[in-house]
C-alpha cells in the first residue's frame, strides 16, 4: 500500500556505516520509523530531509510486517528558518518533539495532534507569540511534574486550553483547586475540582455576587435608538420601553449595562452587565458568554 503523508521528523540517528534511522510523526499513520539507506554518504542528498524539525512530504510503500519502512520519495513542505536561527526556539521546539515522541504509540494515527503540532511550530517560526507559548509550555511541564495529570491524559484544545473548564496552563497554576483533597487538581475528570476551579477563577477576576450576568430582552423597533457601543442604566432602558424577552417590564435598577445584538436573533438582544465581561475574560466570544449565562439561569431558575 503506497502512503502519501506529511510528517515531522522527531529524531534521527546513525545505523551502520552509511544509513540513518528516522523516527517521524506522520498525519496518516502516527509515529513511524524509516531506514534511509546511504544517507551518510558524502554525495547523498537524503540526510538533509531527516534532521529533527524537518517538515516533509513522504511517499513510501507501507509494509505492515516491517518495523522500519523505506521511503521512495521525500520533499520539504516548509522550512522553519526563524526557529532554526534562534537557540531558545530550537531548544523549546526540540523539547516539544521529545514529549510528542514519548506520548505517542507506534503507528497510532493522531491527525488532530499532528495538526496542532504543525500550528505550534508555525507560530514559533512567526515569532509573534512564541514567548507566550514558551511560558505556557513550561507551566504545562510543571503541572505534569507536580502529579496533577499524566502526560497522556493532559487533553486540551489546539491552542492549549485544558480540561473541562478550558484553562490555559498559566490559569491552572493560578486558579485550579483540589476540592476533594486527593492531592490532585484534576480539571479533566473530577467534577468537584472542575467546578471549584471555575468558581475560583470567577471570584478572582472580579465576579459580583450581588448581580446576575445579564438578561435577554425584546428590542423590536427600538434597535435604532440603541447604540451597541454605549452603556446605559437599566432604568433608562425601562423608560424607553425596552422589555424583558417575555415582553414583561424590566426591573427597576440603576445597574449599568450594554446591548448585544446577535445576527441570528431578530427583534431580540441581550443586556450585558459587569459579570458578562468577567465571563469574556475566560473566552472572548459573546456566544460563549451568553451560553454560559443562559445555562446558569436554566440551572438556577428553570428558565
Amino acid at each position: 500500500m503506497v502512503i502519501h503523508t506529511p510528517a515531522i521528523v522527531l529524531k534521527s540517528f546513525s545505523y551502520g556505516e552509511s544509513s540513518i534511522i528516522a523516527k517521524c510523526f506522520s498525519r496518516e499513520q502516527g509515529k513511524i520509523s524509516f531506514i534511509i539507506k546511504g544517507a551518510k554518504r558524502s554525495r547523498s542528498p537524503k540526510s538533509v530531509h531527516f534532521q529533527p524539525l524537518s517538515y516533509v512530504e513522504l511517499v513510501y510503500n507501507y509494509q505492515p510486517k516491517r518495523d522500519l519502512q523505506t521511503i521512495s520519495k521525500v520533499s520539504f513542505l516548509e522550512y522553519w528558518s526563524k526557529i532554526l536561527s534562534n537557540l531558545r526556539s530550537i531548544t523549546l521546539s526540540m523539547a516539544i518533539l521529545e514529549i510528542t515522541d514519548k506520548a505517542l504509540s507506534h503507528q497510532d494515527p493522531y491527525p488532530s495532534l499532528f495538526s496542532t503540532l504543525v500550528d505550534v511550530l508555525q507560530e514559533f517560526d512567526k515569532d509573534k507569540r512564541a514567548k507566550y507559548f514558551e511560558q505556557e509550555f513550561f507551566y504545562a511541564l510543571d503541572i505534569i511534574k507536580d502529579g496533577h495529570v499524566s502526560m497522556n491524559s493532559m487533553y486540551g484544545s489546539w491552542a492549549g486550553a485544558m480540561g473541562q473548564c478550558q484553562f490555559m496552563p498559566s490559569s491552572f497554576v493560578k486558579y485550579a483547586q483540589d476540592w476533594n483533597k486527593d492531592g490532585k487538581k484534576d480539571i479533566w475528570k473530577t467534577k468537584s475540582d472542575v467546578f471549584a476551579s471555575a468558581a475560583n477563577y470567577l471570584k478572582n477576576t472580579g465576579w459580583n455576587y450581588n448581580q446576575t450576568w445579564g438578561r435577554k430582552v425584546y428590542i423590536g423597533k427600538l434597535s435604532k435608538k440603541i447604540d451597541e457601543n454605549k452603556k446605559y442604566k437599566l432604568n433608562y432602558l425601562k423608560q424607553i420601553n425596552l422589555l424583558n424577552f417575555d415582553k414583561k417590564p424590566l426591573p427597576n435598577s440603576n445597574i449599568i449595562s450594554r446591548i448585544i445584538f446577535l445576527k441570528d436573533e431578530k427583534d431580540f438582544g441581550y443586556l450585558a452587565y459587569q459579570n458578562f465581561d468577567n465571563i469574556l475574560k475566560w473566552n472572548r466570544s459573546n456566544y460563549f458568554a451568553i451560553a454560559v449565562g443562559s445555562l446558569s439561569d436554566h440551572i438556577l431558575y428553570g428558565k
